[in-house]
């Protein structure tokens, strides 16, 4: 008998299995591409490392993504139709509201924005400024029936809005604000 141990090949690792790209497949047949330019399509993408999502590839030369069809704009510049409305969830106005409030310049420039979180569930968001202060705004979804909602009516051009033109209680100095006594709107300075 032969004692010498046996030694097996190491384990080789696998490749992990390359997308098959569904769709760009469906986006050629949607287009009428010939069955060749869509397995060329598809060979491109795993060439490039495609993400597996992506639907085709723009002039550009970038990989449009599922993602980007279902926007509104690009769906229009395909000609494509718009999409079905679906009634909205919390989260999905919430992440929508935190880019709008997150790409603010005047949030930023004017009251120094500084961060923009998601609050647990996703229901609400944190703001944080430079200033120290912070907000938390809260959405609260309640579903309900459109037919049922109460028409519009614009009362603006109707509505007259007052601006007071003098302060009700006097101007407390800030700490430190010696110099500046308080005033009154029924006391000019001395």
């Amino acid at each position: 008998m032969d004692d010498t141990p046996t030694t097996r090949p190491p384990h080789q690792p696998t490749d992990p299995p390359q997308p098959s790209y569904p769709y760009i497949r469906a986006w050629g047949q949607l287009m009428g591409s010939s069955e060749t330019h869509t397995r060329a399509q598809i060979t491109q993408a795993r060439t490039e490392n495609a993400p597996a999502t992506a639907v085709y590839r723009t002039i550009e030369g970038r990989w449009a993504t599922t993602g980007d069809i279902t926007r509104p704009d690009t769906r229009r510049d395909l000609g494509l139709d718009p999409l079905p409305t679906r009634a909205p969830t919390a989260a999905d106005l919430t992440a929508h509201l935190r880019n709008l409030i997150d790409a603010s310049d005047h949030l930023r420039d004017v009251h120094g924005l500084h961060e923009v979180t998601l609050l647990d569930a996703g229901e609400g968001l944190r703001l944080v400024f430079t200033t120290g202060h912070a907000a938390r705004l809260h959405l609260d979804l309640t579903g309900t029936d459109p037919t049922s909602l109460p028409a519009r009516q614009d009362n603006a051009s109707q509505e007259t809005h007052q601006v007071p033109t003098t302060r009700r209680r006097p101007i407390r100095p800030r700490s430190g604000d010696h110099d500046n006594p308080p005033t009154s709107p029924d006391r000019p300075p001395t």
